[in-house]
């Protein structure tokens, strides 16, 4: 997964994905369409990307491309640091507090009906490629 995000929004009258912040329309967007969102974490190395031929890389960067184009939030992440306040006051240090097989490398949070679609959409994605893998949250949202 790569970088460069772009936030989204739902005009509620005419049921299209506007960029928030941008001004500019995305893609049309039914509103009697049911949409969940979906928190992706990407686990890979270097190791994995460099065991990919050259035209492999590019196809998996370009459905990051392709999902990025479609209003999703795609992006690499940098070292995590972990924080704890369990005393009242923060407390850090160097993370991950996770341990995992291979490096968090990037994620996605991605709009799709089901979760079907959204490994459909992931699964050319350049962690899952290159012999990494992604873990596929659905986010519950909570309105008050």
């Amino acid at each position: 997964m790569a970088m460069a995000a772009t936030l989204q929004n739902v005009d509620p009258a005419h049921g299209e994905r506007v960029a928030v912040g941008v001004g500019r329309l995305m893609l049309p967007f039914p509103s009697e369409r049911s949409v969940m969102k979906f928190l992706c974490l990407g686990y890979g190395d270097e190791k994995g990307w460099k065991g990919l031929s050259c035209s492999q890389q590019a196809d998996a960067l370009a459905n990051d491309e392709r999902l990025r184009e479609r209003g999703d939030i795609v992006a690499a992440v940098a070292p995590a640091t972990v924080v704890r306040a369990w005393g009242g006051t923060p407390d850090t240090a160097r993370g991950p507090f996770a341990r995992t097989e291979l490096p968090l490398a990037g994620f996605a949070l991605i709009e799709a009906e089901n979760l079907e679609e959204v490994i459909a959409l992931i699964a050319k994605s350049p962690c899952p490629v290159a012999r990494g893998a992604v873990d596929v949250w659905p986010v519950q949202e909570h309105r008050a």
